[in-house]
């Protein structure tokens, strides 16, 4: 929160100056056609149910937590955390990277290749990244179809991985802060929306 209040301040004070944000400037250098095809978007995703997951690993009553040391308890939450950054951020997004080397040639604009996508965060089981509008819902797909290879073999629902995404569409000169709130408040209702079925 603190962060993007300064965020927005620094945009606030550039703007009344006259000057271009950094993030402005390399998002403008995303688009297709600046003024054209300028629309982006930032694609939020997070996991679901986590907490049971980790319940799942440490026990959730006394008669559980009894049995695993501190050493154990340890190890076993280290093992889960890598597990889950793996599975939620390296394997979607190397699967989104070679997708995107695979059809670079079809994204040449004037000669100059455009970036598809960015990662801006990705760690544990959360994953953001920006990329152009036309890609999201292509991009967001290979994410889900790469964590749903993730359960293959599995039997058991807990052990299984899901998730939900929310994308925001927007104009390279928006402002990034308020643009990355909205993609999370879409993921937010998507979880909601998920818990109901």
């Amino acid at each position: 929160e603190r962060f993007r209040k300064e965020k927005e301040r620094e945009e606030k004070d550039k703007k009344e100056k006259g000057e271009k944000s950094e993030d402005t400037s390399q998002l403008d250098r995303a688009v297709f056609k600046k003024g054209e095809d300028s629309l982006l978007a930032i694609v939020y995703i997070d996991g679901n149910n986590m907490g049971v997951k980790l319940k799942g690993i440490l026990g959730d009553d006394s008669e559980n937590q009894d049995k695993l040391t501190i050493d154990q308890g340890v190890k076993a939450l280290r093992q889960f955390s890598d597990e889950t950054a793996e599975t939620f951020v390296t394997n979607p997004y190397k699967a989104i990277h070679c997708w995107e080397d695979e059809n670079k040639d079809t994204w040449l604009s004037g000669g100059q290749y455009k970036w598809t996508s960015r990662k801006v965060i990705g760690g544990g089981d959360e994953i953001t990244f920006i990329c152009t509008a036309k890609l999201a819902l292509r991009l967001v797909q290979i994410y889900f179809d790469t964590l749903k290879k993730s359960n293959e073999g599995k039997t058991d629902e807990q052990e299984k991985n899901y998730a939900c995404a929310g994308i925001a569409l927007f104009h390279s000169h928006a402002p990034f802060a308020r643009v990355y709130e909205i993609a999370e408040e879409c993921c937010e209702n998507a979880k909601k929306a998920s818990r109901k079925t």
